[in-house]
């Protein structure tokens, strides 16, 4: 069983939140229900407290009495595996959420897009408590989990044992060498350069005139070597 909490105070974006659940759940075969909250109180509590479910937590940040920053701090008490994105009318909050190490999946304006965002953050939940293809990793005692999908490519930072993690939306980083890194990632990873690993279900196409791989969101980089080009060359048709 999977649970869905809405903790939301607004009616009409409870409703936005049940559609967008619902049509993200539409393709899972996942049993699943939604709980509806529009304040803490002690069943919300013992939803939280539960062990016998995955859970992903969908939380209005402005909330009258515990807001939704409080309710994260809460559950990451002593749950460190359920999903949680943050919803808003205001933007503001973006860096209050990631200062407090919360650990979110995603922080989304309702005015800009929101039931798409949250369709898609909800799926992107799902695969990564039903999937394995997960990028799980600590950086300055925060834990990040991104899925494989986001990632675009990794590059290492020169002189010193970290790399840059280049997604869609952000950039992370992360304490590891590329040799290692090219080891744990999916066969989808490929090598492009001895200090960049490139994610080949996101490239759009690859200039190997100019040494230049363009990815599906519009992200570029130059680090391919010729040394390398015939081994991408060979993933390129088999990704498109």
């Amino acid at each position: 069983m999977l649970n869905l909490i809405v903790y939301e105070d607004d009616k009409l974006s409870v409703q936005k939140n049940i559609k967008a659940i619902n049509v993200a759940l539409a393709n899972y075969e996942v049993d699943y229900r939604i709980l509806k909250f529009d304040h803490y109180d002690d069943k919300l509590s013992e939803v939280i407290s539960s062990k016998d479910c995955k859970k992903i937590y969908i939380l209005d940040i402005e909330m009258k009495g515990v807001s939704g920053l409080e309710l994260a701090s809460l559950i990451r008490e002593d749950d460190f595996d359920s999903i949680i994105i943050f919803v808003t009318a205001y933007d503001k909050y973006h860096n209050d959420v990631f200062y407090n190490r919360l650990m979110v999946l995603d922080f989304i304006c309702k005015y800009d897009g929101y039931e798409g965002r949250l369709k898609d953050a909800i799926n992107d939940a799902l695969k990564i408590i039903y999937n394995k293809n997960t990028f799980v990793f600590k950086y300055n005692h925060v834990v990040y989990r991104i899925p494989y999908s986001h990632i675009n490519y990794i590059e290492k930072e020169p002189l010193i044992k970290r790399c840059l993690i280049h997604t869609i939306n952000n950039n992370f980083y992360v304490v590891n060498s590329i040799e290692r890194l090219t080891k744990m990632l999916g066969c989808s990873f490929v090598r492009s350069h001895q200090s960049c690993i490139i994610n080949m279900c996101n490239v759009d196409n690859v200039d190997f005139v100019n040494n230049v791989v363009v990815f599906r969101n519009g992200d570029k980089t130059s680090l391919l070597t010729d040394k390398m080009k015939k081994v991408v060359k060979e993933h390129v048709s088999g990704y498109k």
